[in-house]
């Protein structure tokens, strides 16, 4: 089908083509299907991916926009746009207040999931709640089973937050760690590293 292909084509990395099918196949979706129909609704969100693996972030934004819009209570799609506006490499596109709101919608509709949480935690960390901060990572550390180094790292700023320097510590640690046996290509993972190592004035990577 159309959506296979764009998504194999972006998983080569070949994101040019993965995007001209997905804008083929959202056009073709809300013209038959209408623009709120869950199936236009992830079309609208693979695309929305596809445009911030090739670094296009406002028309990114737009289609997490837009997707949200569509539908307005989906976790997935306050997820998405929680994760870009906290995350996204175009720092002046970032509104972590924004992206707070929508992350706790997300979790508190999905509370078992730890990508949510995290979201959620990194959210926290980045309006000062490091209290919060500290109860949700925790959270999603459980649920992870300890295995994402980016838990840890957001635990070690809220800890750094909180004033707790041996936890900040103990947590950046752990997170340097798991960071080793990670993919060395995941973007995400190296700035939540570099952002902890210089809260923490530590050696890191360049995100």
């Amino acid at each position: 089908s159309m959506e296979q292909l764009g998504s194999a084509n972006e998983l080569e990395g070949k994101y040019a083509q993965a995007e001209e099918l997905l804008s083929q196949l959202v056009e073709g979706r809300r013209k038959v299907q209408g623009p709120s129909d869950p199936d236009t609704v992830r079309a609208i969100s693979d695309l929305a991916g596809a445009y911030e693996y090739e670094g296009k972030y406002a028309n990114s934004e737009q289609m997490y926009r837009e997707a949200l819009e569509a539908s307005p209570k989906d976790p997935w799609c306050l997820y998405a746009l929680a994760e870009f506006l906290l995350t996204v490499p175009d720092r002046r596109l970032r509104n972590p207040v924004e992206a707070l709101e929508y992350a706790r919608r997300a979790a508190q509709s999905q509370m078992e999931l730890a990508v949510y949480l995290n979201t959620l935690g990194v959210a926290e960390v980045q309006n000062s709640l490091w209290g919060d901060a500290i109860a949700t990572l925790h959270k999603s550390v459980q649920l992870h089973g300890a295995s994402d180094p980016t838990d840890f790292f957001y635990l070690a700023r809220a800890y750094h937050g909180d004033k707790d320097e041996a936890d900040a510590e103990r947590n950046f640690e752990r997170g340097v760690d798991l960071a080793g046996k990670s993919p060395a290509d995941d973007w995400g993972l190296r700035m939540a590293w570099a952002e902890a190592a210089q809260a923490l004035d530590k050696p890191g990577p360049v995100p």
